[in-house]
């Protein structure tokens, strides 16, 4: 694989050292790392069109290893150490929603989305398990400023997520470390208007 120092020579700091979530490395810098790493590579196979997606004729064999790509976008995302440790720490390692205590599976949730180092304190963020992360980014789930308690979005009435509308948050800790009611506040008037 490459080293950390072959990868910085053509890919920005900026990237390296990202702390927000779902940063991706820019479209012409792509092609220079893969073709990099394709000696640890299969070469990918052409995509298929829709009406031969259940084609009976499918060859395990003929698959491109995309695993790169996806642990790519998963090591950016990660990037955010300093934040994501002070959560880890704040909400004791346990997801600040469905009290997951599986590390791995959790990330460090903005708020308020990153717009820079300024937004990386502890108050703007919630430690979340990946797939609640995601709700959360995506606009179908927010915490109500005033009771704390999870909000979700009607589509995900008469899913798995149910379960959680109205759940309290698990506060951090500390006091110091808690949620940001401002910040909450803004984000559940973006939920609000997305979900009427």
């Amino acid at each position: 694989m490459l080293s950390l120092a072959e990868i910085a020579d053509i890919v920005p700091p900026s990237l390296i050292d990202a702390q927000a979530s779902g940063n991706s490395v820019p479209e012409e810098i792509v092609p220079i790392l893969e073709r990099r790493l394709a000696p640890w590579l299969k070469p990918l196979a052409p995509p298929i069109e829709s009406d031969q997606a259940d084609d009976p004729a499918f060859d395990p064999e003929s698959i491109g290893d995309e695993r790169l790509r996806a642990f790519r976008a998963i090591r950016i995302r990660r990037g955010q150490v300093a934040f994501r440790s002070a959560l880890l720490e704040a909400y004791a390692g346990r997801c600040a929603i469905t009290g997951c205590a599986i590390v791995d599976v959790l990330e460090a949730a903005h708020i308020l989305p990153h717009m820079g180092p300024q937004t990386n304190h502890v108050t703007n963020g919630l430690l979340l398990r990946t797939d609640i992360h995601t709700l959360f980014d995506c606009g179908l789930l927010a915490i109500h400023p005033e009771t704390r308690h999870v909000v979700i979005a009607k589509i995900l009435n008469s899913s798995s997520y149910s379960k959680i509308a109205d759940k309290p948050l698990r506060l951090a800790t500390s006091e110091l470390a808690r949620p940001s009611k401002e910040a909450l506040q803004r984000r559940f008037k973006a939920f609000e208007v997305r979900n009427g």
